[in-house]
């Protein structure tokens, strides 16, 4: 045997011998606590931090509701500690633990607004020193103490942090991970757009617990790190398509045939943001495009007739215009760029950029120009083209 074959082999043998030792630095999975969700609130000592795990010993294989094998208990916990600071608070917890804390599962994080308002930059310190912690993990504001979450009733769910989950999947909220956002303080100047959460009754009433039920509500708007606004549910969606995060998007339009509404799904949708330089001034060209269907209707409105549907799509154009700007307007009111408009400037030109970068807060706010240009057409009307009561009517109201 030759020599290299011989060390080939000695090499293999070796590695063979190691992959069947385990791994000796690491915590067997029976001595780990699996954390799924990251919860910060704000406290008159610090910060209070409460990290959720899910209870092996209190999980059942199937999970399947009435089994006699079910347990009674929750199949999660949710440990607070507060500190002066996140990293105090962090070991307080673990201190009290028999199991290492593993932050390689982490889902969600979940901010109070007071702790938001007084900046996310010592949360971000904490995540970018400890790089065990899941980057990837969604960031969510709450109104009011974000602990709440461990009140809500689990109706379709087992764990609260797969109800968040959920929202960014279907995206009925738009999702923001840490990573992303840590990249907006480094790079972008700490503007950036959260989601938001609320807490209260505002779901099913059946509950025995639907004062803690839990739903979307709009975004939070960021400047330098810190919560200084907020947008509405359609502002945020607004801001979704401007982020290239487009969800489902309803909205409703008045007939122009009688002015009753008619409610359109936005599907499909892309934009694109172009800045123009030009005579000292600065403006930025948004063009959005998309594609709708409608969902309901109140209006004698015949969707087989192009002429109308032209009249209808003319409405539809006008108020997403509307809406887009509002939203942008609100961003600039704000002196924040979430948006991302200055890079823009940036990469078309370098030199015009750092004569504005030094004021572009300011710059933003007062001189900035926005031009919004839509062009949302309406593809799909459903089963019922023309429904059985509009074509009884003959296209006209019913008279009283």
């Amino acid at each position: 045997m030759t020599t290299p074959r011989i060390v080939g082999t000695v090499i293999l043998l070796v590695v063979l011998v190691f992959a069947t030792c385990g791994c000796w630095t690491s915590a067997e999975l029976n001595e780990r606590a699996f954390a799924r969700i990251m919860i910060l609130d704000k406290s008159d000592s610090g910060v209070e931090l409460t990290i959720g795990f899910p209870l092996p010993n209190r999980l059942v294989g199937g999970g399947v509701s009435g089994s006699g094998s079910m347990p009674s208990e929750s199949p999660f916990t949710l440990v607070s500690k507060v500190g002066r600071d996140l990293g105090e608070a962090y070991q307080l917890i673990q201190a009290d633990l028999s199991r290492r804390i593993t932050f390689g599962q982490l889902r969600n994080i979940l901010i109070s607004d007071a702790f938001a308002q007084e900046g996310l930059l010592p949360l971000m310190d904490f995540l970018a020193r400890n790089t065990e912690i899941h980057i990837n993990a969604n960031m969510i504001v709450t109104k009011g103490a974000a602990k709440q979450i461990g009140n809500i009733p689990l109706t379709f769910e087992r764990f609260p942090t797969d109800i968040l989950i959920a929202y960014a999947k279907h995206r009925t909220m738009m999702a923001e991970s840490a990573k992303n956002v840590l990249a907006a303080i480094l790079y972008g100047g700490g503007d950036f757009v959260l989601p938001i959460v609320q807490f209260g009754q505002i779901g099913a009433k059946t509950e025995k617990n639907a004062k803690h039920w839990m739903g979307t509500d709009g975004a939070a708007l960021f400047r330098q790190g810190k919560l200084v606004s907020e947008l509405d549910t359609k502002e945020m969606r607004a801001a979704m398509w401007l982020l290239g995060k487009p969800g489902e998007f309803v909205t409703v339009v008045d007939s122009p045939s009688d002015g009753k509404p008619v409610s359109l799904k936005l599907l499909g949708s892309a934009s694109k943001i172009k800045p123009v330089l030009s005579g000292g001034r600065i403006r930025f060209i948004i063009s959005c495009k998309g594609l709708a269907k409608v969902v309901a209707s109140e209006s004698t409105i015949d969707v087989t007739d192009g002429r109308e549907i032209d009249v209808l799509e003319k409405s539809l154009n006008k108020d997403m215009q509307a809406l887009i700007g509002r939203t942008v307007a609100r961003t600039q009111a704000n002196r924040t760029d979430p948006f991302k408009l200055g890079q823009r400037i940036r990469l078309r030109s370098p030199k015009t950029w750092d004569r504005l970068k030094g004021d572009w807060s300011d710059i933003y706010k007062n001189k900035v120009e926005i031009e919004v240009r839509t062009d949302l057409r309406i593809k799909w009307y459903g089963g019922a083209r023309k429904p059985t009561w509009n074509a009884q009517l003959g296209g006209k109201e019913a008279k009283s």
